[in-house]
């Protein structure tokens, strides 16, 4: 994930360890085992964390992260009513994942530009179709109207293993970039999947997708950027 974060500089004989440390990041995740062979795609996404310092010496954080991968665009053209009209609408579908867990970080006192880090997290993780109506009186690009199709969660919890490289100091805040992989295992779960494309008329949009479950093992590459805030200096 790219993470930017914000780090003041140290002087040699002094370690810095920030208060609080934002991640924002690109995310790719890779299926394996039951939900490779059921989703039958890779992911792209985003990613989003926030943690707060409660130890300075090692740092350790606790916190939240957020990401979201979308899959199995279909559009469809359906007869449904809308206020006066009635008629057929382009309906545009998507399958979605979302990852929303609770993270406990360690990272060790840095002096360089680079320093490794390890986390824990568990929570849950949400399959999702949802369906995006277009305007039937052409008024606007917008989406008429969203809803959801399907939804259930299921318990997710894994680790990461990443790496910081300061790019920015600025007395009490720094810019870095995150580099990281994630491991997140999953239970057994109901979701959808298509082929994505046009698919003409149909009866509902759920009608164009599979059903399945499997657990929801994923592999996730993430980049980004950190900004990290309130740097104390502790010496050796």
């Amino acid at each position: 994930m790219l993470n930017v974060q914000l780090i003041g500089q140290a002087q040699d004989s002094s370690f810095w360890q920030a208060s609080f440390i934002t991640d924002f990041n690109i995310a790719i995740g890779f299926p394996t085992g039951d939900y490779k062979q059921g989703l039958e795609r890779n992911l792209g996404g985003f990613g989003f964390s926030a943690l707060f310092n409660l130890n300075k010496k090692p740092g350790i954080f606790l916190g939240l992260q957020l990401s979201n991968f979308r899959h199995s665009r279909v559009e469809g053209i359906y007869f449904l009513t809308y206020d006066e009209f009635v008629g057929d609408i382009t309906v545009n579908s998507f399958g979605s994942l979302t990852i929303l867990q609770g993270g406990f970080r360690v990272v060790p006192l840095w002096r360089n530009r680079l320093s490794p880090y390890f986390e824990a997290s568990f929570g849950g993780k949400r399959m999702a179709v949802k369906s995006e109506v277009e305007d039937p009186f052409g008024e606007s690009e917008d989406p008429y109207d969203s809803y959801k199709e399907f939804s259930q969660w299921g318990i997710s919890y894994g680790g990461t293993a990443g790496v910081y490289y300061r790019l920015v100091s600025n007395g009490d805040n720094d810019i870095l970039l995150n580099l990281s992989g994630q491991f997140l295992a999953g239970v057994g779960i109901d979701y959808y999947t298509a082929e994505s494309g046009n698919v003409g008329f149909s009866s509902t949009p759920l009608d164009n997708y599979n059903p399945k479950f499997s657990t929801t093992d994923l592999w996730q590459v993430n980049i980004g950027v950190t900004f990290a805030f309130g740097n104390t200096f502790i010496s050796q």
